[in-house]
């Protein structure tokens, strides 16, 4: 059996070590993760848009960009704004989609750059909002 005297915690390098990388990985969930959240209203908002009661293939271009519109100003989204979507008529069918990066600056000249892609296909909105068809 040893002895408590030579029983010995963490040093306290090694503690401020644990603390400062907790410490990092904190900065960057607080500096990142409005822009998660962001996107994760974005990817709901097309999700309503197909699971309005209305046809998307139906409704004006304008309708669209509203009704993201609403959903987007309701939910306090600001990176993204409504015209960065591109809203595609096909003989069939109707592609919303949006393609964006945001650029996240961490320490001095370090930039993070978050790309986002996002596609709602009219014709199969279940699968809504992974990137189908590039145009």
């Amino acid at each position: 059996m040893k002895l408590l005297s030579n029983q010995r915690g963490m040093i306290s390098s090694g503690t401020f070590l644990i603390l400062c990388v907790a410490g990092f990985f904190l900065f960057l969930f607080f500096r990142l993760g409005p822009s998660y959240l962001d996107d994760w209203y974005v990817k709901h908002a097309l999700v309503g848009l197909a699971k309005s009661g209305e046809d998307v293939n139906k409704m004006e271009k304008s309708e669209i960009r509203t009704s993201l519109s609403n959903f987007m100003s309701v939910n306090n989204v600001r990176n993204v704004k409504v015209k960065e979507f591109e809203i595609v008529r096909k003989k069939d069918r109707t592609l919303v989609s949006l393609v964006y990066q945001n650029q996240i600056p961490i320490f001095g000249n370090a930039v993070v750059v978050l790309t986002f892609k996002h596609q709602l296909d009219s014709t199969a909105p279940e699968e809504c909002c992974e990137f189908l068809v590039e145009d």
